[in-house]
């Protein structure tokens, strides 16, 4: 069960509490063809993809963390992005009627995307390092 806390009215907020969680997999299995030989999987396309998230909502209060992993993949002959991970996080606390507080954090465990390459994929082609990155804001209704 699920439902926006803006769809409630302000004087039930504080009665009712929803907790809800999702998740999901995919895992493929393809062949591309490159330069005549065969590979274990298609362009840019990941064998395994997982993500979870959790929502809590009280009143007002709302929080949501959401864990996403994505496996390695290729990127074209010889060349792979290995597997990444990230955690966000997120809250909201309702100040009334009028003012909302927001704090978010992505990628807090401070993943970076790397690119191998080589015979054995052994070889560091490229590293893109996103970071942390934390943001607040304060919203107002009117």
């Amino acid at each position: 069960f699920s439902k926006s806390a803006a769809a409630i009215p302000t004087s039930s907020r504080a009665l009712l509490t929803i907790t809800t969680s999702r998740s999901n997999t995919t895992s493929l299995g393809a062949r591309a063809f490159l330069d005549g030989s065969v590979q274990d999987s298609r362009i840019r396309q990941a064998d395994f993809i997982a993500n979870a998230a959790i929502f809590y909502n009280t009143g007002d209060f709302e929080a949501r963390v959401a864990y996403n992993f994505t496996d390695d993949f290729l990127l074209q002959a010889g060349r792979v992005e290995d597997s990444f991970e990230q955690l966000d996080a997120s809250m909201r606390y309702y100040l009334g009627d009028h003012i909302i507080l927001s704090v978010e954090g992505r990628n807090l465990t401070n993943s970076r995307r790397r690119q191998l390459a080589g015979t054995n994929l052994d070889l560091l082609f490229g590293e893109t390092i996103i970071g942390r990155q934390f943001h607040f804001g304060v919203t107002f209704r009117y």
